[in-house]
């Protein structure tokens, strides 16, 4: 069973009401979709679990992304979940979210890791979009780093430079015969540029095609 949060401030200040206005009974596939494109937000909070199906499933021994996997593993053995549209939780935010915290290589691996198991677990229709959210996460995750550039060492840099490849040749490897929109197809070209241009000379460019999300992103890591 699904309810709905609202997200705080450490001082108490609302910043958002989740609310759901789809359909109150969802079967498997269905929240499947919804859960992998973040309809309904994918964690193990804000969740009410059947002990006897849980039992049944694993987190995967990663640091991000791992509420992703275990939905995925739950839904399988459930036929519909439910969604209630009352707010039964508040959560307070804090400074080691995905997008605040400073990025590194295990970052990147877990990411895509968690990436790799979901897509044996997703219904087949969707299992194609599994490289789009990969060139999202991974064009994202270059705009942190980005923004990151000033404090990061040279190891790290390095390091950094590694994890992206690997998860690069990762999306390579779900591109085949995958149909992806225009703006998801210029985003993949962009990314395949590396190691002919650096990750940050990607970064940059896209910079000027993402400036909104870095604002935000900047925004973000400056609460």
């Amino acid at each position: 069973h699904v309810v709905m949060h609202r997200m705080m401030r450490p001082d108490g200040t609302i910043i958002k009401i989740q609310k759901w206005n789809g359909k109150k009974e969802l079967s498997h596939n269905e929240a499947s979709e919804l859960f992998f494109f973040n309809k309904l937000i994918p964690t193990v909070w804000g969740k009410i679990f059947r002990t006897s199906i849980a039992k049944k499933c694993t987190f995967p021994g990663l640091n991000y992304k791992e509420d992703d996997v275990f939905l995925l593993r739950y839904l399988k053995y459930s036929n519909k979940i439910s969604v209630s549209n009352d707010v039964l939780l508040d959560i307070v935010g804090h400074g080691y979210s995905l997008t605040r915290s400073k990025v590194n290589p295990k970052m990147i691996k877990d990411i895509f890791e968690s990436y790799a198991l979901q897509n044996e677990l997703l219904p087949e229709k969707i299992q194609h979009k599994i490289i789009e959210m990969e060139i999202y996460y991974l064009s994202t995750l270059l705009l942190v780093m980005l923004h990151d550039d000033k404090i990061l060492s040279p190891r790290e840099k390095k390091n950094l430079e590694k994890a992206y490849t690997k998860a690069f040749h990762q999306i390579k490897k779900h591109k085949t015969n995958a149909p992806m929109g225009l703006k998801k197809e210029i985003l993949y070209r962009i990314l395949s540029l590396y190691p002919i241009i650096s990750w940050r000379k990607i970064a940059r460019i896209l910079w000027l095609i993402k400036n909104d999300e870095f604002k935000k992103i900047t925004k973000i890591k400056n609460l």
